[in-house]
């Protein structure tokens, strides 16, 4: 079942919950699909990283390098806003979801920024001076956000975390929200999460 798919089988009511989108694409999804369905607590977040095998450093670019980011709405946003805070672009102001590499206003070293399918940065990583790479990709290409990452998001108050999603009707349920929300956010799920993915995934509550 696909992202969007798993939305439509929330609001059609064939799921009662499900749990992999960020804030940005879950109301991006609200708006333009009008489910009634909402965010109920927060899960994990999945910081992106820069990856690279030809430099140790974003500050270590060179004019007219390439550098790739994923090519699907929100993702391109997140990647853009990534190199971003690197001091490398600068987007226009107001950037919405919506972004590409068109909204770049300011780009001093002429950067090639190439726009491709978010699964296909990892095997296509030589092609670039540096890649923005989600991080499921990254981790199943072998890459680790703290050992590997060359620049990545914040791991605590990360802007990207993932919620747990209910329709609207559902959002005081005891048992599809308050059990589970109870039982998710434990210090046995928190201690598993930091063993289990070094960094890579992180509790976002």
């Amino acid at each position: 079942m696909t992202t969007i798919h798993t939305n439509i089988a929330l609001s059609d009511k064939e799921l009662d919950a499900n749990s992999y989108q960020t804030m940005p694409f879950l109301k991006d999804q609200i708006k333009n699909k009008n489910y009634k369905i909402t965010d109920v607590f927060k899960t994990v977040a999945f910081p992106m990283g820069v990856y690279s095998k030809k430099i140790k450093s974003l500050k270590d670019l060179k004019k007219g390098d390439k550098i790739g980011v994923p090519n699907d709405p929100a993702n391109e946003l997140r990647a853009l806003q990534l190199f971003q805070s690197a001091g490398v672009i600068k987007l226009k102001k107001g950037a919405d979801v919506s972004a590409t590499k068109k909204d770049v206003v300011e780009n001093k070293l002429n950067l090639q920024i190439v726009e491709l399918d978010a699964a296909q940065l990892p095997s296509q990583l030589n092609q670039f001076a540096a890649a923005a790479i989600n991080t499921n990709f990254a981790m199943g290409a072998g890459l680790t956000l703290n050992k590997d990452a060359i620049f990545h998001e914040p791991l605590k108050n990360n802007p990207y975390s993932n919620y747990f999603v209910v329709r609207t009707e559902n959002k005081n349920d005891k048992v599809v929200v308050k059990t589970i929300k109870k039982y998710y956010q434990s210090a046995a799920v928190k201690k598993f999460i930091k063993e289990k993915f070094d960094g890579s995934v992180v509790p976002a509550w």
